[in-house]
């Protein structure tokens, strides 16, 4: 979770596909990961970012934590579109893209 000093604050999550580990390639992506499928969330509690459900793709370069886990160096590319859960249809929503560094 990234937070800022003021109120507002954004939350990424991304999963590796259901019994794999994450590793440094590109992944597809939907809000929940199934089916071979990675996960991805990215969430601002006050920008209205919020999707009720999305698809998209990360690119995950490095990522090291240290022995208690905590993320140390990180590296990923990321983009979210929301979409309708039914037909995945993209049509008419908000897309979000980033480049994030943690070093």
């Amino acid at each position: 979770m990234v937070q800022p000093l003021n109120e507002t604050f954004c939350a990424l999550s991304i999963y590796a596909p259901v019994g794999e580990k994450l590793a440094t390639r590109s992944y597809s992506t939907q809000r929940l990961p199934a089916g071979g499928m990675a996960g991805l969330d990215f969430n601002c509690a006050k920008g209205g970012t919020t999707c009720n459900w999305s698809v998209g793709q990360f690119t995950l370069y490095e990522l090291q934590a240290d022995s208690s886990g905590t993320v140390t160096r990180l590296h990923v590319t990321f983009e979210q579109t929301c979409a309708d859960i039914d037909t995945l249809s993209t049509a008419g929503r908000g897309k979000v893209v980033g480049d994030l560094w943690i070093l």
